[in-house]
């Protein structure tokens, strides 16, 4: 443990002993720390260079069923006893709840730190002259007459979290984090502009700058030129695995176990039934090393653990942190989404769209709504048209609509997962029937 972590703990301890001698019954404690890299160049040159670091402690107070959250960065003791005092003061204008309290020490996370192969000790060699140079380099990739202007960023972020609670649970995550994009706005016919946006998301440098993202930029803005709405239909759809996350959200949102309890969701009473198509089987499985946003425990303190959520279209289980296990009368689970895996297919999506005889390769959302009680969605898209095997030209000022329960119950292939470091690790979902209007 080093000098900072050792720092952090002295001072959570001191938070804790505070709270609890102005008579806090129960306290958690969370430590962040983060430092921030960000370059922008627009064509060819710098427009944004940034560097910052922030920390922040949180600290929940538990006191006659009543909980008061409070955030501040002063790391000044003297400063920091003042606010924890008011923080106190402050929770009896709050409404008591006894389902508010403190995960029972029997229930947390104890198996000390795991390496889940989220930090990168040698991050700092990817320093400002390097993003620099690789921007650059991505920039020259988006030339031609037809460009009117295109940018390139990286982020770099290397943050720490520790957790020390007043029933003695300790953890501490690290992670780091590069992010890298390119955009492109091209001239089309009519005065129009057609813009193309690709990013990767990396925990080293090591694939960084080395996939022409530049290049694949510009080829999928081009590729939009002379894009048009086409006839209203039912269509045979395939959601490009970048975005499935997105079609996919409506559906996992609505298992959080607050919206349970609020009947703000149309799962409600779905355990154990059928929701959607058999071939669809979700997971989290939050220790996958080396997968961003992998995790040991939960905010609460609940190990984090394998969880099902749907197998063969059946919903298994609920996102439901200790305050709402209780209020729910069920056991807690994941309190959120970690690391989700959708069970992948056989078929790539080039081999999907060589035998769909009619149909549209959705490449973006542009906007939209579901609603989470009913399941009503509609989305702007953006994509292709696919004629007997071929995509045959661009498509865009067109819409998605129904209800997710129902497409999900049209849900006829899943296909291969990607194999591009730093890319959404989603398969590409294919859906009979589609409304596109």
């Amino acid at each position: 443990m080093n000098k900072k972590q050792q720092e952090a703990i002295q001072l959570a301890e001191f938070a804790i002993h505070c709270a609890q001698k102005h008579e806090a019954e129960q306290v958690n404690v969370y430590i962040q720390s983060s430092e921030n890299e960000k370059l922008v160049i627009t064509d060819g040159e710098t427009e944004n260079l940034s560097y910052n670091e922030q920390q922040a402690i949180i600290i929940s107070l538990y006191h006659n069923e009543r909980n008061n959250t409070i955030t501040c960065s002063h790391l000044n003791k003297e400063a920091l006893e003042q606010f924890i005092i008011n923080g106190i003061n402050n929770i009896k204008y709050l409404a008591p709840d006894p389902y508010e309290r403190q995960l029972p020490k029997n229930l947390c996370y104890d198996e000390g730190y795991i390496d889940l192969g989220l930090y990168d000790e040698n991050i700092d060699k990817v320093d400002f002259e390097r993003q620099k140079d690789i921007c650059l380099t991505e920039q020259q990739r988006i030339v031609g007459s037809d460009v009117i202007t295109s940018s390139c960023g990286i982020n770099k972020k290397k943050a720490e979290k520790l957790c020390l609670f007043s029933n003695g649970f300790f953890g501490i995550s690290r992670e780091t984090i590069l992010s890298i994009y390119t955009s492109a706005t091209i001239s089309d016919s009519n005065e129009m502009r057609r813009q193309h946006y690709e990013s990767r998301t990396y925990i080293n440098g090591d694939h960084l700058g080395t996939e022409n993202l530049g290049s694949r930029t510009l080829s999928y803005a081009r590729a939009k030129k002379g894009a048009e709405s086409i006839e209203s239909g039912r269509y045979t759809t395939i959601i490009h695995n970048s975005i499935t996350p997105d079609i996919l959200d409506p559906l996992i949102s609505a298992t959080y176990g607050s919206k349970i309890y609020d009947k703000h969701s149309f799962l409600c009473n779905k355990i154990d039934k059928k929701i959607t198509s058999d071939i669809l089987t979700i997971k989290c499985l939050p220790r996958t090393y080396g997968r961003i946003g992998a995790k040991e425990f939960t905010s609460d303190g609940l190990p984090a653990t394998d969880m099902n959520v749907i197998t063969n279209g059946v919903l298994n289980n609920y996102f439901i942190n200790y305050r709402y296990s209780l209020k729910m009368q069920m056991a807690p689970t994941l309190d959120l989404p970690i690391c989700t895996t959708v069970t992948p297919g056989l078929r790539t999506t080039s081999e999907i769209i060589s035998t769909t005889r009619k149909g549209i390769l959705i490449t973006d959302f542009l906007g939209g709504n579901c609603n989470p009680v009913s399941g009503d969605f509609s989305y702007g898209i953006e994509g292709f048209l696919i004629e007997n095997g071929v995509i045959t030209k661009p498509i865009s000022e067109m819409l998605i609509t129904g209800n997710i329960l129902e497409l999900m119950q049209q849900l006829v292939e899943i296909g291969t997962l990607p194999h591009t470091p730093g890319k959404s690790p989603y398969p590409a979902l294919v859906f009979e029937n589609a409304t596109i209007n």
